[in-house]
């Protein structure tokens, strides 16, 4: 269990980007209003024991956990766009083994970061300056697992 909250951990440390205000023709995400505990277990099919949402000028993260599962769901304004392909090369390195795919129908673009024998991040895009975390370890088998960090992540942008 331990072992997928540290690399959860690691990636919120390893990203590259720098933060501020979004784009003006954005109304910024805050996450933990923006969805219940309550949508956000019945995605995971999972009771879940929310923590303190975590906000700052440029973030909010919010976090649930059970025994076995743990969701984590943040969102960062960057200062300037988010360089793809050196965040792709981040979490490569960050998670050798791990599979990247793209994924069609989510933000402006959106890729699932598939761990095997713990779970997914799903990464978003929202214009160019809105990255939209999704990460969700410990909740079963891959697909359902993605289905549920999808669901989350077309929640919050439907707002």
């Amino acid at each position: 269990m331990f072992a997928p909250l540290a690399l959860l951990l690691l990636f919120s440390s390893t990203t590259g980007a720098t933060s501020v205000p979004p784009a003006p023709q954005l109304r910024p995400l805050t996450l933990c209003s923006a969805i219940s505990q309550s949508q956000v277990e019945l995605a995971v099919g999972r009771k879940l024991e929310a923590a303190a949402p975590e906000y700052s000028r440029v973030t909010s993260t919010c976090d649930y956990t059970s025994n076995e599962t743990a969701v984590r769901i943040a969102v960062q304004h960057l200062i300037e766009p988010l360089d793809l392909a050196t965040e792709i090369a981040t979490l490569k390195a960050a998670f050798p083994g791990s599979v990247l795919a793209s994924v069609e129908g989510l933000g402006t673009r959106a890729i699932v970061l598939s761990i095997p024998d713990a779970g997914i991040q799903l990464h978003v895009l929202r214009g160019d300056r809105e990255y939209l975390l999704v990460s969700v370890m410990g909740a079963g088998n891959a697909q359902h697992t993605f289905e549920a960090a999808a669901e989350i992540a077309r929640a919050l942008l439907r707002r």
